[in-house]
């Protein structure tokens, strides 16, 4: 279960398994978008809000795989939902 986080910069072997990710993004985590004006006020209270800006890195990380077809970054996903939450 332990793997060096850096090493899937440049791999891109497992990219095709993690591709279903990126499908239907709506269909499984439209609900988790409830949350989004709860972050919202957070970040009118404060840019530098913790779960503000965990948020947006994580979504960052995930626009990234998408972007660039490293479709690994997908596993980042979960970690996006977390200040949702």
């Amino acid at each position: 279960p332990y793997f060096d986080v850096f090493a899937l910069a440049g791999d891109s072997s497992v990219d095709a398994m993690h591709r279903r990710l990126y499908l239907d993004l709506a269909g499984q985590f439209g609900l988790a978008l409830l949350g989004l004006p709860a972050l919202w006020l957070r970040a009118r209270r404060s840019r530098r809000d913790p779960l503000v800006l965990m948020f947006a890195l994580d979504c960052a990380v995930v626009a990234y795989g998408w972007v660039s077809g490293h479709y690994t970054y997908g596993r980042a996903l979960g970690l996006t939902l977390l200040p949702l939450q």
